[in-house]
């Protein structure tokens, strides 16, 4: 059988609307086209995707960085099987923010899964059990996604800005620990 070239094969649905979702974030953010070091690095990384995992992160600095990211990531991470994406609780919880809740969860048509956590600056919002509940599903689907190749996590952490000043503070590292739930024998 002829192996087609990547070129050559039909885009897929989910890839196909990432760039449309990619284009119209584009134009309603005011962003410029990638650099091309930028792309090269895209490109690059979906190369690595067909025999490793992926983690994003991006610095969260607006309400729009998550649709930013998420159309990037579908129109450039061709390879990419599957998508897992912390968020917090407060978007998620329908009975708080019924659109963003909606729209996070309608993101698993395109395989692209929001794993709710109760964020530091709202843990007097959920109670205790619930919030550890939320963790081990955070810990266990972690570990799940990291075991199958092409998958991405894709992490904007926040809490490292002063809200009134917008300067930089010291880094939370909770996320940064994700390496621990990753294979021994493929390493993030």
């Amino acid at each position: 059988m002829i192996k087609k070239s990547p070129e050559s094969q039909p885009k897929s649905l989910r890839t196909r609307l990432g760039e449309r979702l990619w284009s119209k974030a584009k134009e309603r953010n005011g962003l410029p086209e990638l650099s091309v070091e930028s792309a090269a690095n895209l490109a690059e990384a979906n190369g690595l995707l067909e025999n490793h995992c992926l983690v994003i992160c991006a610095n969260h600095t607006s309400i729009r960085d998550a649709e930013i990211a998420v159309a990037l990531a579908l129109s450039k991470l061709s390879n990419a099987k599957r998508f897992l994406v912390p968020a917090g609780m407060r978007h998620y919880d329908l009975g708080r923010d019924v659109k963003n809740g909606m729209l996070l969860r309608a993101l698993r048509i395109l395989n692209v899964h929001v794993i709710p956590v109760v964020q530091k600056s709202d843990l007097e919002s959920y109670p205790e059990m619930k919030r550890e509940r939320l963790l081990l599903n955070l810990k266990t689907r972690t570990e799940k996604l990291f075991a199958k190749k092409g998958s991405v996590y894709g992490i904007t952490p926040e809490g490292t800005r002063n809200k009134e000043t917008g300067q930089l503070q010291q880094a939370n590292t909770g996320i940064a620990q994700l390496e621990k739930y990753a294979p021994k024998d493929r390493p993030l």
